[in-house]
Formats: structure tokens, sequence, C-alpha cells
């Protein structure tokens, strides 16, 4: 209830953001904003909803399979959440995942492209996240949809998850619905209904997301059977965790205890330690996190969910994402103007808890350098 009545209230935004979205999708449209192409071709991985759809996975199932065929191939994503001293999770994810092609981390696109094409002689661009980066022109224009939630609401950012109009997949080339597993047929059949009515020539694929393995703390495989018999904990980063707890009762585990971070959370000193004492308060020794995190290994088995995916926003990050957007938008327009970064909300840094430090460094590999 409460949150219908936080997505009423944030409906004006949502129309101001529609209005910014289709001005900038006409301009493009009409030629106005300047579409660059490449020697390469570009396949584009994206969606057009908020949070975790497994356009990822797809990248990465996608890289190997052009990889596999002999064709040089090269990754372009922004490198969201991305520090200075190290590589943020989906790249390093990214990168571990396909050996054999690069990863090139850069918010523009035409950049990272043009860097791509030197450096590597990158004959095949695979764009992760790119479905709204416009000013790439693409050869293979891929959507994916997640089936537990494939229309944020049905409304614009704010009040919703959809990033862009529903009517905006005219211009994907093929759309995958993803975990579409985690519905059932009948549902599955009017989703893809309303994809060809959206539109027709669109070529549709189901993906489901399936665990491949367990590790230990020493990175000890571990039967996914096994876990059926604990009691389990479990956590994650990502931007659908609603998935990743289906996925575990679809396993059969039955967590006693859960907790949910941002998508592409960082785990610091103090959230590992306040972790740990909540499942020790539950009187568990087992947990189970995504794979998609940062983390090289926690106490008990870890499930490798193959699940990494972005921008999972709760509704104050998302009037920050609608500011940033309008800035992006208009910045051709208006080149004097910016909006500035709301200092309001830089947060303090708390100190960690000095207990249980030893557990935390050891989850991170080390002490966190201050």
């Amino acid at each position: 209830m409460a949150a219908k009545a936080v997505r009423l209230l944030l409906r004006p935004l949502s129309a101001i953001y529609k209005s910014a979205v289709c001005l900038r999708n006409l301009s493009y449209d009409k030629g106005w904003f300047k579409i660059h192409k490449t020697k390469a071709a570009v396949i584009s991985v994206g969606n057009i909803t908020s949070g975790g759809t497994g356009k990822t996975p797809l990248v990465i199932w996608l890289s190997n399979r052009l990889t596999q065929k002999g064709l040089r191939t090269a990754i372009l994503t922004r490198g969201y959440k991305l520090k200075k001293t190290k590589l943020s999770d989906e790249p390093a994810i990214l990168a571990g995942s396909c050996p054999e092609a690069r990863v090139i981390i850069n918010p523009d696109r035409i950049a990272g492209a043009s860097e791509a094409q030197k450096k590597f002689g990158a004959e095949v661009l695979v764009m992760d996240d790119g479905f709204q980066h416009r000013c790439l022109h693409r050869d293979l224009n891929i959507v994916t949809i997640d089936a537990t939630e494939p229309f944020g609401y049905g409304r614009i950012l704010p009040s919703g998850l959809l990033r862009e109009p529903i009517s905006s997949i005219n211009r994907a080339h093929a759309a995958v619905i993803t975990r579409c597993d985690l519905i059932d047929g009948a549902k599955l059949t009017q989703l893809e209904e309303k994809l060809k009515t959206a539109n027709p020539d669109m070529v549709i694929a189901h993906a489901i997301h399936k665990p491949i393995c367990a590790k230990s703390l020493e990175h000890k495989h571990i039967p996914l059977e096994k876990l059926k018999d604990r009691k389990i904990f479990a956590f994650c980063g990502i931007g659908n965790p609603d998935a990743f707890l289906s996925t575990l009762a679809k396993l059969g585990v039955k967590p006693v205890g859960s907790k949910a971070f941002n998508d592409h959370h960082s785990y610091c000193n103090e959230c590992l330690t306040d972790i740990y004492e909540e499942a020790r308060y539950l009187g568990l020794a087992n947990m189970a996190t995504a794979g998609a995190g940062v983390l090289a290994g926690l106490v008990g088995p870890l499930i490798d969910h193959y699940e990494a995916v972005t921008t999972g926003l709760g509704y104050q990050i998302m009037l920050v994402a609608c500011l940033f957007f309008f800035r992006a938008c208009f910045f051709r327009w208006f080149r004097r103007f910016g909006f500035p970064f709301p200092l309001w909300l830089a947060r303090a840094r708390r100190s960690p808890r000095s207990a249980r430090r030893g557990f935390c460094e050891r989850a991170t590999g080390g002490s966190r350098r201050r």
C-alpha cells in the first residue's frame, strides 16, 4: 500500500522524465543527434527497465560464442560503480568469464569502440547495457525482458521501473525473455503476445538462469543437492533479489533469513559484520549469495548464481538518476546549464566495527585500505 502511494506521488516526475526520453529519442530518429558508425559489427544487449533482467549473462554467452567462431570480439561496458583502484564486479565478471574477448571499460561508447578497433583489431563489438546508448550504431539490437517483472509496473521512472516507454521495443531486432521458468505457460504466452504487438517483426527467444555450482570459502565445489539439508542465510547485491530467492526455492533451499543490498553493492567490513551477526543470531553456519558480488567467499557454501545485472534502484536513488538523465539529455541543447550533484546525498562513512574483524578480512581477501 505504501509503495503504491509513493508511486502515485512520483507520477508528475515520471511525466517529466518521459517527455525528456521522448524528446531524446525523437532527436535521434530525426537525425538531430548524430549516430556514429564503426567498421566493426556492433551487437547491443540492453533492456527498457532498471534492475536485473539478465543482460550480462547474455553478453557472456554471446561473446564466448563469437570467439569460438574465431572472431576478434570486444565487450563495451560503462563500468557501473567503477572505482579508480580496482574493477567493479561487472567488468571483473566479464573479463573472467570471457577470457578470449577484450573488455573495454568506458562510459563513452564511441571512444570505447574506437579503442577496441585500434588497439585490438576487434571485428565484433558486444555492447553491454546499450539499448539507450543510441549514439553508437548497432547492427543487431537485442533487448532482455525479465519474465517476472517485464514492464516495471507499467510506468516510467521514478514511479515505475521503465527507462523508456514500452513502444521503444520497436527499435529491437530480437527480445530474450529471461527467467521464463519462473512464470507459468499462460503468462509467458501473454507476454509474447504483448511483445509481438509492440514489434511484430521481432524475434523472441527464451532463457533461464540456472545455478551451475556451489563453492565453499576454500573454493571447493559442493553438490547443489547438499544445500537442501542445510540452514542457509541468503544475501545478494543484484538487480533482482527476488529472482535469486526464487532460484534457491527451486533448488529446494529454504533460507531461514535473507538480506538484499543495492545492485553491484560493494561489501565493506561493516556490512559483512552485520551479515555475520544476523546469521549468527539465527543460529546459522552457512550462507549463500549470488555470484555477481565482489566477494571471494564466505563461511559455508556460496551459490554461483550466474547472475550479473545492473541498476537496482530505490526510489530515492531513482530521483538522482532522473536528474542525471536530464543533464545528459539536455547537455547537447543547453551546454551552459547542468544539474549540480546533490551534496545532501553524500553519506559520512562510519568506521567499521572492531568485532569480527578477522572474519571480514578473510571474506574480502584482506584488510580494507583507508
